[in-house]
């Protein structure tokens, strides 16, 4: 567990110290910031938060499978309080804007929050959850179905190679 809290906050912390190393203009700052509530981007910080718990609740279960279940409610709640006040205090929001500015002038970061104000936008940003389940589930029952195929050739190729299975 100890591993892989410290690799997580590794992570973290180089991530904060590129984004304070690349220089974005306020306007294009705004701008970009103003996308990421308006495509929903931040809401998906919140989503992945939501998996990152489960993972570190999967993996300190693995670790430690005498803990009661009260103690991974609190691993769950100290968790995403802190991911929660990091979101209310703007640190994820101000690691993505220099890296959407990498991608995106100011312009097209315009042109992305005209088109997520629209009618059309605003549908897409409501239906991306719920589309993106869906979408997880047939890429789930696509892997059932080709998993055997697959599993079929990958040995008999590595029994043409000359590899034992056993």
């Amino acid at each position: 567990m100890n591993k892989f809290l410290t690799s997580a906050m590794l992570l973290v912390l180089s991530l904060q110290s590129f984004a304070q190393d690349s220089e974005v203009s306020e306007e294009l700052e705004s701008a970009i910031s103003q996308l990421l509530v308006e495509s929903g981007a931040l809401a998906m910080g919140e989503q992945m938060a939501e998996l990152f718990v489960n993972q570190m609740a999967q993996t300190l279960r693995q670790t430690r499978p005498d803990l009661p279940p009260a103690a991974f409610e609190i691993v769950r709640e100290e968790t995403m309080a802190v991911i929660n006040e990091e979101l209310d205090r703007g640190s994820f929001q101000s690691m993505l804007v220099p890296i959407y500015a990498q991608y995106y002038s100011l312009e097209e970061v315009q042109e992305l929050l005209a088109f997520y104000r629209s009618p059309i936008g605003r549908k897409t940003v409501e239906s991306l959850p719920a589309l993106g389940r869906d979408s997880a589930q047939a890429g789930e029952r696509w892997g059932m179905l080709v998993g055997p195929t697959i599993g079929a050739r990958i040995t008999k190729r590595l029994q043409e190679e000359g590899f034992e299975l056993d």
